[in-house]
């Protein structure tokens, strides 16, 4: 997931369709969609009638299932009767849940939403009985300490080690009436965390503003106006319509002249679904956010932990919550010069403009204006060279230079909606796996960039082998029908970003499911593939490489790529203050609960530290934080931790060549193809020939 939207500063070969097979001795589920097990879902064929049923039938099978490996394993556990067993039940009702959770995005109607929360409430309710049973807990305890288990490859071995921590963590060893707590606040915490990000559409979808008087628009691309102007129209309206998704909100605070206008936008942006700002109280995720931080509290404590951020740390590099803020607080003290420097740079450029009281809306727009005035380039000019067909054609051929692989795309597949496109990833014709491609934003869905596993690579106990499939959604904003569409840079780095998360779920080797998924993964590790991506993106000669003007087909020349990457280090402040004291909040949110701050307070300190937009303390951008409502809990602060590695492990690329197959190929063995089947420093300690600088601050990593 990349973090860069979600809050506005943060930034071809055809061929037929394989066959499918089924494997032998699966469930019979009869013809509901859900349940088939072909190499490709077949999403248009899901309806509302099959939720019920499938989850129920899931439900019954996986407990038929249970039992007979609960009552034959017992004396003496196997690996294929236990371990490979239990993979192919998960991988049953992953499939089924995943396929309903991106049918969930396209917003079918109200019997859909109501039945597919039902579907989910039941196999998550099914899902934490099984995490925290301790027969199935023994069972794995027990194999694990067996004398065969011994003579088990590494991968093995760690696949028990992490199934039985995770175990552990799901508090299979508590008293009964505390494993019933531990459920109820699991599930209590999980329907908050959903309604949380609901809530947070509605409150964006509720505010616009109407605008008739194109001089108002001052400085708006015209392809962001013609997008307005869209959206006016379809509500019956002339003239423009202003709303809050993020990628409106960056574009006009970075180019409206308007300075109320900007000020408009801004407030109502970061007041959303809170109890201030145009909509006070009507979405307010306050109290959301206090009653899951109590639920997580408790949890933590339940656990044997002395707070929530603790056991968010148990499957991170760092070892400790100290470490984390150690960490923090020297990413903090590194920027704080260029905060300094770049706000008198603000101040002198707005008082150049008549603006003597710099403030949170005018951020953007004067710092755009420095960066053209510096680098002698506008953001515009940059971004015609960039359409997305053309740079994601060139970006697979980028990824067939660096890593041996093509990207071959599909039009014979069952899509959810018109605008996904297939890809299947292939090596010496070989089908590897599938990556789904949505580009637009749909309405009515979440906003921030995403890429998600449907089906995970693993090898069942006859060795057949399952390829992995992964939906990458890029959620840019839709423009003009039938003309090009053009990327900046931030969107340019999600495309990177996301296509990151899809090759670590393709490329890698790893047979087991529990090591080659990326839900399996610590946040630090699983966001350094996606941050080292995005590394190209800041090089000359990549840029010039990715371009094509879309009106001439010209190339960036090579001195206009260099003041690309310089108008990109120009005025970076905005981006890293807002990533760093987010990361703060959640980190000592979930460190300190209990200790007598409120929310507010906790952010306001925050703030305070880290000393650049200090302006968002007035506002409520917490309420509209939706990753800590969706895994990232405690874990923000992996984006810079892992920002920081995936620039270490670039190095090699910057001395033998960004295009450099031989990097490609040596980051792919080492890096990729093992997956989670060892922790990512030992992989990054192969692949550089030393140990990562980060790693060595005073202790070593948890084997994560």
């Amino acid at each position: 997931m990349y973090i860069g939207i979600a809050w506005p500063g943060l930034v071809f070969f055809r061929l037929s369709s394989s066959t499918r097979r089924t494997k032998r001795n699966e469930p019979m589920f009869g013809h509901n969609p859900l349940l088939q097990t072909g190499e490709l879902p077949l999403f248009s064929q899901v309806h509302t009638e099959h939720l019920a049923p499938a989850a129920q039938a899931l439900i019954a099978d996986s407990r038929r299932q249970v039992d007979e490996t609960l009552q034959t394993q017992a004396l003496f556990p196997t690996w294929d009767d236990v371990v490979l067993a239990m993979s192919d039940l998960y991988a049953r009702l992953d499939a089924a849940q995943r396929i309903v959770m991106v049918l969930d995005s396209v917003a079918i109607d109200d019997d859909w939403r109501r039945a597919a929360s039902d579907f989910h409430d039941q196999l998550n309710a099914y899902r934490a009985e099984l995490a925290a049973s301790p027969q199935l807990h023994a069972l794995y305890a027990s194999l694990g300490a067996s004398p065969i288990a011994r003579l088990f490859d590494p991968s093995r071995q760690r696949v028990l080690e992490k199934t039985v921590a995770r175990y552990r963590r799901s508090g299979s060893m508590l008293p009964a009436t505390s494993r019933e707590r531990l459920a109820y606040l699991t599930a209590v915490n999980q329907q908050l965390e959903a309604d949380f990000s609901y809530q947070l559409i509605q409150a964006t979808a509720a505010w616009s503003k109407h605008i008739q008087d194109e001089t108002l628009l001052e400085g708006v691309p015209a392809s962001l106006k013609h997008s307005m102007a869209a959206k006016a129209r379809a509500q019956g309206l002339t003239g423009w319509l202003v709303t809050l998704e993020g990628e409106t909100v960056r574009r006009l605070l970075a180019q409206a002249a308007n300075r109320g206008l900007r000020q408009e936008v801004c407030s109502a942006f970061y007041s959303r679904a809170s109890d201030i700002g145009p909509h006070a109280g009507l979405y307010d995720n306050s109290d959301h956010l206090r009653v899951v931080m109590d639920g997580r509290h408790e949890i933590a404590k339940l656990l044997g932990y002395d707070n929530f951020a603790q056991l968010a740390l148990e499957n991170q590099m760092a070892t400790s919550t100290d470490q984390v803020l150690a960490f923090l607080q020297k990413q903090l003290a590194s920027e704080q010069s260029t905060f300094a420097s770049d706000l008198l740079q603000l101040q002198a450029m707005a008082a150049s403009h008549g603006v003597f009281d710099l403030k949170l809306w005018d951020y953007a727009f004067f710092a755009q204006r420095i960066r053209q005035q510096v680098a002698g380039v506008s953001a515009q000019q940059l971004r015609e060279y960039f359409t997305l067909d053309d740079t994601l054609f060139r970006l697979c051929e980028l990824f067939q230079q660096l890593f041996g692989v093509q990207f071959v795309e599909r039009t014979d597949f069952d899509r959810w909606s018109a605008s996904v496109r297939l890809f299947e990833v292939q090596e010496f014709n070989e089908v590897l796996g599938y990556v789904f491609f949505e580009p637009f934003l749909r309405a009515g869905a979440d906003e921030a960039p995403n890429s998600f596993a449907l089906r995970d690579r693993h090898k069942d106990a006859e060795g057949l082998l399952t390829r992995p499939s992964v939906v990458l959604q890029c959620n840019f904003m839709q423009e003009e029908p039938g003309q090009p569409y053009l990327l900046d840079h931030a969107q340019l780095r999600v495309l990177f970003h996301e296509f990151g998360h899809c090759l670590q779920q393709v490329l890698t080797s790893a047979e087991h499911r529990e090591v080659s998924s990326s839900s399996g993964y610590g946040r630090d590790t699983s966001e350094f593939i996606g941050e080292f991506l995005e590394q190209w993106c800041f090089q000359p000669e990549v840029l010039t490489w990715l371009s094509r003007h879309h009106q001439t087909g010209e190339r960036l020349s090579d001195g206009l790529a260099h003041r690309q990457v310089s108008h990109l280090s120009i005025q970076t402040c905005w981006d890293t203050a807002e990533l760093l004291m987010a990361a703060l909040f959640d980190f000592e949110l979930h460190r300190t609960w209990g200790d007598g701050r409120s929310i507010e307070q906790v952010f306001d300190d925050a703030a305070v530290q880290v000393g650049y937009l200090t302006e968002l303390s007035g506002l409520r951008p917490v309420n509209q934080l939706t990753h800590i409502m969706q895994g990232y809990e405690a874990n923000l602060y992996s984006y810079r931790w892992s920002g920081v590695l995936a620039k270490e492990a670039f190095s090699r690329f910057l001395r033998e060549g960004v295009f450099s197959p031989q990097a490609g190929r040596a980051f792919r063995e080492t890096v990729l193809a093992p997956g989670n089947s060892r922790p990512l420093c030992e992989s990054l300690q192969v692949f550089l020939g030393v140990t990562p600088g980060i790693l060595l601050q005073g202790q070593e990593p948890l084997a994560h």
